[in-house]
């Protein structure tokens, strides 16, 4: 994981007065001082190497798929095979010429072992990824990536509902071959490196702001000519931020319920989230299923909404939201069906076998925030009447990311939380495959088993079938914990233009704009 920079908030803050039309201002938890697209990893690191990188495929201001250095493509061979052809007139950020096997390059880059790609584990549909990212292809086997002419053709193992989602993702970015030889991993320092997005870095006091790039190729300009930043420690920070028009819009903070604070600064998203804390399956006690399950039931969800004023929210026993996918009923955790003192029973039940006495303190993990504070004392309370040490580590937003990626927590606030039209992004983190964005170290063979090929069934009722299966692993194993189902709200201040509530939650930066004299809605 790249280290982040940690600006102060002076050093990016210009007095609203000042700040020219054209500029849109960003609270961000910190930021990173590499943009290497295959190395991203935190939740700002994905997202703005996504905004100064663009792949085949990108996402337009609906949040849906659309073609981005590809201008069309076409699916073959029922689903195993991929054309893609190229936009003519592709360049770098630096007017050299971007090529095929640039692109070809950055999704051999990832998998290769030596860079070390994080999230590499989401290219494994890719006919031979697996052997090439263990370095066992043999002579006979190809990587299913080539590049013909203006066109580049992807061959996968099977079907894959999610490829086109992947494809527009970080780890799928063309490099420029031409620094990459020159520079090896100083390429992707801010105040080097070379990109082909809407927007590109330029130096800003002691860290850096993006500019519009003038030989961008895509299907659209950014909105805004600058772009610059303001470090703000936690999420309640931005919404702050936003509402004293000290910035416009957060970007690299994962939603959550919002407890008191609508208003203005906060723009309701489409669709439905869950906000759920993750078990570290390493971690005693929670090596034994007993002390999850107990643990989980023994929260009252709804008495936490009502005594927290959690606006909008419901109580959550399913990972995947109720409603939130057409076509999917969510796995209802067993205990869900209860009344809280039936759960508070069973609990103690569970737990009469478990030796509290001797077990290691539960290390509960949460970033900076008021709700997020408030729920970790409400939990310290109930854990601690069942019998168990329990400390609490509050964060800074960027703090809390890299301690809960290097599996510092035995309970924790995940992070990198995706909320959208389909289960899957929800389930993939606790794969395998999912590599460092499996929090919970979680390696059920049987979910790999029920997750793995539903990606792969071109029946949607069929795929639909195979998530629900694994969720329901994961219900068994409680190795998630839901605790409230909520409409998603977002930090945007209402002057700004361009950002379209939408299920897939995605809002890249590039399609926003401001005009200061006037207010939308």
């Amino acid at each position: 994981m790249a280290p982040l920079l940690f600006a102060a908030l002076a050093v990016f803050l210009t007095p609203i007065a000042a700040v020219a039309a054209d500029e849109l201002r960003v609270a961000v938890p910190a930021l990173p001082v590499s943009l290497d697209p295959q190395k991203a990893l935190t939740p700002i690191e994905r997202a703005l190497t996504r905004e100064i990188f663009e792949g085949l495929v990108t996402y337009d201001a609906d949040g849906r798929l659309v073609p981005g250095l590809a201008e069309s493509w076409i699916v073959e061979s029922g689903g195993t095979g991929y054309v893609f052809k190229l936009r003519a007139g592709l360049r770098w950020s630096d007017g050299r010429r971007l090529e095929a096997e640039d692109i070809v390059d950055g999704l051999k880059r990832a998998l290769d072992p030596a860079t070390r790609a994080p999230l590499s584990g989401a290219l494994l549909p890719i006919k031979n990824a697996g052997a090439f990212k263990l370095g066992t292809l043999e002579a006979n086997q190809a990587l299913g990536i080539v590049a013909r002419g203006d066109r580049i053709e992807i061959s996968l193992e099977a079907p894959s509902a999610r490829l086109l989602h992947m494809l527009a993702s970080s780890l799928a970015m063309p490099v420029p071959r031409h620094k990459l030889s020159a520079l090896g991993d100083a390429w992707a320092a801010p105040f080097l490196v070379v990109a082909n997005g809407a927007l590109v870095p330029t130096p800003a006091g002691d860290g850096f702001a993006l500019k519009r790039n003038p030989n961008y190729a895509g299907p659209a300009p950014a909105a805004a000519e600058t772009v610059t930043f303001v470090a703000v420690h936690s999420r309640d920070a931005a919404i702050d931020a936003v509402q004293r028009e000290a910035a416009d819009v957060a970007l690299g903070f994962d939603a959550e319920p919002a407890m008191g604070r609508a208003g203005a600064a906060l723009r309701v998203d489409a669709g439905l989230a869950t906000y759920h804390w993750i078990v570290n399956m390493t971690r005693r006690p929670f090596d034994d299923r007993n002390v999850r399950h107990a643990l989980a039931m023994a929260l009252d969800r709804d008495g936490l909404i009502d005594e927290l004023k959690l606006d909008g929210a419901r109580a959550g026993f399913s990972l995947v939201p109720k409603g939130a996918v057409a076509g999917y009923e969510p796995l209802i955790a067993s205990y869900g069906k209860l009344q809280q003192p039936e759960r508070d029973v069973i609990a103690e039940v569970l737990l009469l076998d478990v030796d509290r006495a001797t077990a290691p303190p539960i290390v509960l993990a949460v970033p900076d925030g008021a709700l997020h504070a408030a729920l970790a004392a409400r939990a310290r309370d109930v854990w601690s009447r069942l019998g168990f040490a329990v400390e609490i580590v509050t964060r800074p937003a960027a703090d809390h990311a890299a301690a809960v990626l290097a599996g510092d927590f035995s309970i924790a606030v995940p992070v990198g939380v995706e909320h959208g039209a389909d289960p899957w992004p929800l389930l993939f983190p606790f794969s395998r495959a999912a590599g460092a964005l499996n929090l919970a170290r979680y390696g059920e063979v049987e979910f790999e088993e029920d997750l793995i090929p539903a990606d792969a069934d071109t029946n949607p009722e069929y795929r639909m079938n195979g998530l629900r299966a694994a969720e329901d692993v994961l219900a068994e194993d409680q190795v998630a914990w839901p605790l409230f189902v909520f409409t998603p709200r977002q930090p945007v201040a209402g002057r700004i233009m361009g950002w379209q509530p939408n299920p897939n939650g995605a809002h890249p930066i590039k399609y926003l704009s401001t005009k200061r004299d006037q207010t939308y809605k």
